[in-house]
């Protein structure tokens, strides 16, 4: 009788139907090729930054792996027998280690959708006004911001992908590799469906779980995770169907799924972000001076309104324009009892950041929607900046090491690198505010002066905040729903 070794030996190719494997890796392979560079590009962006861009692109690289490791065998004569096991052992690691992805992306997720909830904690005057109550909330957020990262991301990755790669080795060097050659059922490919099933298992679990509860986003990310783990939940599916059905049709069926699902997981991992990032939906938005009234800042209007400084890409063409400057009211009146502007009617007129801060509803609101956008540190940041100038307006008497304090608070919070809210701004303001400061502070500067530190800098976000989301803010559910017409 002849033995498995033996007929193994007799194979010339490890595989059926090379060509359509090989086709379909390639256009796995020219999707990352293209949109591999634009993403790591654009990864500051919002679209790409809370997408766990870095994993997903590690993910599909390890499905490109695993179609070239199991397509190329499948050629005759492609693999000689003594290297079919490395060819193996390679598709089996790459496989195994793609769906600790799917879990680490739905982890960091969930603490995102957490971040705006802690961060909104902060904005609360009670929660400023309170030392001990702040900084235990600081302590939270620091954590959360850790797991919500793309470093978080990581940690919650490589862990995992070593314990289901260690287990793939151990399987592949285990196995009676003759028998998996020959399509018999063998260690190893029993074991890889183990691992399959188990995680999906747990990664469908856990979306469907969290995620229909979870707060909206503005980043269509929700939308993207229930593809993604559908398209996954449908390779199990595949594979259940392929133990039932025999056959060549049968398959040929499932060789054509397998494949087309991949490309699809790839696509929805790599393209989708890469057509919001270029096709989603924008505004023309001119940054404009209203001259209606003093107090009332800058505000958006539709193009070609009024003069101003346009800024349709979301950046500041000028950092000495005197934009939101505090003369002008953006960082007047942090007391929360300010009565609201015209009644609360937030409908009325141009809308500009000081009428947002100075009306609780609308603020309110503006808070909810920037949640949504994973933007909340700017608003923090600012009424950070107002709280100060608010301690400095009530204590005359303050001295130069008080001002120190408090800037050091406000510094380490939001302008340090990797700090728990840090904010974009441009290292020249960044700079010019540290010394200022540090002037201050050791007396080259007038103390009075504290109370104009952080202008340059609040200014330059406020700023931000009008270029970037005023006008989607007014054209969202959330503006719609606190001001119905």
């Amino acid at each position: 009788m002849t033995s498995n070794h033996e007929l193994a030996l007799q194979l010339t190719r490890f595989g059926q139907f090379g060509p359509l494997k090989l086709s379909f890796a390639i256009a796995q392979v020219a999707v990352l090729l293209v949109c591999a560079p634009i993403i790591i590009a654009h990864r500051d962006h919002p679209v790409i930054k809370f997408r766990s861009w870095s994993v997903n692109i590690t993910m599909v690289v390890l499905l490109c792996i695993s179609s070239f490791a199991i397509s190329i065998p499948s050629f005759d004569y492609a693999v000689p027998y003594n290297h079919a096991r490395m060819w193996y052992m390679a598709q089996s690691i790459a496989s195994c280690c793609i769906l600790p992805g799917f879990i680490a992306t739905y982890l960091r997720h969930y603490f995102l959708l957490h971040l705006p909830v802690v961060q909104a904690q902060l904005l609360d005057h009670q929660t400023m006004v309170d030392p001990d109550k702040y900084k235990s909330l600081s302590m939270q957020l620091t954590r959360i911001r850790l797991l919500s990262s793309e470093r978080g991301a990581w940690l919650f990755y490589l862990p995992h992908a070593a314990i289901v790669a260690s287990l793939a080795i151990w399987l592949s060097l285990a196995t009676d590799i003759d028998a998996a050659f020959l399509g018999k059922q063998n260690l190893l490919d029993t074991g890889k469906s183990g691992i399959y099933v188990l995680e999906v298992l747990i990664a469908t679990v856990g979306l469907f779980y969290y995620l229909p509860k979870a707060p909206k986003d503005n980043l269509y990310i929700k939308h993207q995770l229930y593809t993604l783990q559908l398209l996954t939940d449908a390779t199990v599916l595949q594979a259940a169907a392929a133990l039932v059905f025999k056959g060549d049709a049968a398959v040929l069926t499932n060789q054509i799924l397998t494949a087309s699902i991949s490309l699809c997981l790839t696509i929805v991992d790599l393209v989708v972000p890469v057509l919001l990032l270029y096709f989603g939906h924008s505004y023309e938005i001119n940054l404009t001076k209203s001259k209606s009234q003093a107090g009332a800042g800058w505000s958006v209007s539709s193009k070609g309104e009024a003069d101003g400084s346009t800024a349709s890409n979301g950046s500041i063409n000028s950092l000495s324009s005197p934009a939101l400057s505090t003369k002008s009211g953006v960082l007047m009146n942090p007391d929360p009892k300010t009565p609201k502007l015209g009644g609360g009617s937030g409908g009325g007129g141009n809308l500009t950041i000081p009428r947002i801060l100075d009306d609780e509803t609308l603020k309110a609101a503006f808070a909810k929607y920037l949640a949504r956008e994973f933007s909340m540190e700017s608003l923090l940041f600012i009424e950070a900046v107002r709280h100060y100038r608010s301690l400095l307006q009530k204590n005359a008497k303050f001295t130069a090491k008080d001002v120190s304090d408090m800037c050091a608070k406000i510094v380490q919070e939001f302008m340090e690198p990797n700090s728990i809210n840090e904010v974009n701004l441009p290292k020249i303001v960044t700079d010019k505010t540290l010394r200022e400061i540090e002037a201050v502070s050791e007396g080259i500067s007038e103390l009075h002066a504290a109370r104009h530190l952080f202008d340059h800098a609040a200014d330059h976000i406020a700023n931000m905040l009008a270029v970037n989301h005023i006008r989607k803010f007014q054209a969202s559910q959330i503006y719609k729903e606190a001001f119905p017409a």
